[in-house]
């Protein structure tokens, strides 16, 4: 069997492709060599429907790098991947004696909107109170009505207040007063 296309034969006997030209749309004829030839007329291509696919089977694709935010097409394996996982727009570690702690500290985040989420860690700068160097707790909680820190931001800063944030020890002991002697403080802001 051949399939011409306007009396040139693109596919041969032989299923050889030759002088393709473009066929979206073009009346293609079909030869079959069996006992003769014999022509059908008027058969139109179309080219499938890019704009809305249906795939069957399982279709596959490239797996995107971890923390891509673009429109290209995400596979089981990236959302697998990037499950749980949700990078800040905007990270800054407030360190050493006399910064945060017992001040009001502003942080650009540079964002020019009002973020969506924001968030605050202390980790650990010097073992302390059963707390090894890199351990971390939530900056957004005190210890029953005791002080923590305050947050509060708008489209340009993140605004930091602490006066001696009480916390639960680490080491069998009820609580502690953080220290930024001891203690950073992390922020993580989501535009």
């Amino acid at each position: 069997m051949a399939i011409q296309i306007s009396g040139t034969t693109v596919i041969d006997n032989s299923r050889n492709l030759t002088n393709i030209v473009a066929l979206n749309g073009t009346t293609v004829s079909l030869l079959a060599t069996t006992t003769g030839t014999q022509t059908l007329t008027n058969k139109t291509l179309t080219s499938p429907t890019l704009t809305s696919p249906t795939l069957t089977g399982t279709p596959t694709a490239p797996t995107a790098t971890l923390g891509t935010n673009s429109t290209q097409i995400a596979t089981t394996a990236f959302v697998q991947a990037s499950k749980g996982w949700v990078s800040p727009d905007f990270t800054d570690t407030i360190t050493g004696a006399a910064t945060w702690d017992g001040n009001l500290t502003t942080v650009a985040h540079g964002l020019g909107t009002i973020p969506s989420f924001v968030w605050g860690f202390l980790r650990c700068r010097v073992a302390n109170s059963g707390y090894l160097v890199g351990d971390r707790i939530s900056a957004m909680t005190g210890l029953g009505n005791s002080q923590a820190i305050g947050m509060s931001y708008d489209a340009t800063n993140v605004y930091l207040v602490s006066f001696n944030p009480v916390y639960f020890r680490n080491d069998g002991v009820v609580s502690f007063v953080v220290d930024d002697s001891f203690w950073d403080f992390e922020l993580e802001v989501w535009a």
